[in-house]
């Protein structure tokens, strides 16, 4: 039976309080936009399709190298859109995809990078990466396209180009393992799904090496990367 919870507001104890309204597993299945108030549909399944569930603006998915990741789900919600700032450095709008890159390299390399509007514009050599506090001191990097011999290393940006399910803005995550056959990645406003215990990374994706190319696969052909950004 198909049961049905209102939530006033976007926040972290959605699915708590769902779990609460219902003594069985649950899973969000469809939701109108955030306005006022919310309708869930909730639905009695497996405890294992839990995690599958995309979780509301602001969840902690999961945590690498002492960094945050959260949960940018929901569009409409009042919440997106704020302005972010890790301690006094500006990091850009949470959760978004840009931010969690430029949130990483403040956290890890002391690095930043000048404003974009979208996440594929990383990849335009127009985007300055900078010592953080010194905007006159650039910090070297290489931009190299995908199935290039370069190959990307932990801390690596990936990045992909608008169009296709990155519609009009492009996607951007970093590499935080590479191996022969695949590369981890951590990202924010994709999935949206708590990451497995004792996991850390966002997603896993194939790669194919050669002696002369290194290619990271796509999960969809309807997307295309462009490549990965090394930072001296």
């Amino acid at each position: 039976m198909l049961q049905v919870l209102r939530v006033s507001q976007c926040s972290q104890g959605m699915l708590v309080a769902a779990r609460k309204y219902v003594q069985t597993p649950i899973i969000i299945r469809s939701f109108n936009v955030c306005q006022q108030s919310q309708m869930y549909s909730l639905e009695k399944v497996d405890n294992s399709l839990l995690q599958t569930s995309r979780c509301p603006f602001g969840t902690l998915l999961g945590i690498c190298e002492n960094v945050n990741v959260y949960s940018c789900w929901n569009s409409s919600c009042p919440k997106r859109g704020q302005v972010h700032f890790h301690e006094g450095v500006f990091t850009g709008l949470q959760w978004q995809c840009v931010e969690l890159a430029r949130r990483y390299l403040v956290v890890l390399h002391n690095v930043t990078f000048s404003s974009i509007r979208f996440a594929y514009q990383l990849f335009d050599p127009a985007t300055k990466f900078t010592r953080l506090n010194n905007d006159s001191e650039s910090v070297l990097v290489d931009r190299i396209d995908n199935g290039a011999s370069i190959l990307p290393r932990v801390g690596s940006l990936l990045i992909w180009d608008h169009g296709g399910n990155m519609k009009e803005t492009g996607h951007v995550a970093v590499i935080i393992r590479v191996e022969d056959t695949f590369v981890d990645i951590i990202e924010q406003n994709h999935d949206d799904v708590i990451w497995p215990e004792g996991q850390d990374y966002s997603r896993r994706l194939e790669c194919q090496r050669t002696p002369t190319s290194f290619a990271i696969q796509t999960p969809s052909p309807n997307e295309t990367l462009l490549g990965w950004i090394n930072i001296s």
